[in-house]
């Protein structure tokens, strides 16, 4: 089992989440830092547990579905990381369902920036991106069997 970083686990969890990601969507998500998220992707490729399909500037990335974990690592304020835990955040993000008066309030108000219309609706900006990702997919969908 190749095990991981907290920033790589946490990134091969949206990379598994979201098959075909591309690099300015992961960006978007604002889980990792710029100038940090193109190492952990060439590491993440180079270990075999992400793949790139694409031309140079529109890759997307596929999890290759090899066994990866958290490794044990000591934080800073000494407690110890333990390996398999899935991060609470994400995981609370992408379980996240919105009622149906946060729906009426995105729908009317997407011009909004971000993180104004997380405000709105009373989620992080981070669930809110991980939603708006998640309902551009169905209501692609919807439309289509419309």
């Amino acid at each position: 089992m190749i095990e991981l970083t907290v920033p790589q686990y946490d990134l091969m969890q949206v990379i598994s989440k979201h098959p075909g990601i591309r690099y300015g969507e992961i960006l978007e998500k604002e889980l990792i830092r710029t100038e940090v998220i193109s190492g952990h992707l060439h590491a993440l490729t180079k270990k075999g547990l992400v793949r790139k399909e694409g031309e140079k500037s529109r890759f997307k990335f596929y999890s290759t579905g090899l066994e990866y974990r958290l490794e044990s690592e000591t934080g800073v304020s000494g407690t110890t990381i333990k390996p398999n835990k899935v991060d609470k955040l994400i995981n609370d993000a992408l379980n996240t369902e919105l009622t149906a008066e946060q729906q009426r309030i995105l729908k009317e108000n997407k011009h909004l920036p971000r993180t104004e219309l997380s405000r709105l609706i009373g989620i992080s900006k981070f669930t809110l991106n991980l939603l708006m990702d998640r309902g551009l997919k169905l209501g692609s969908q919807n439309r289509e069997e419309q």
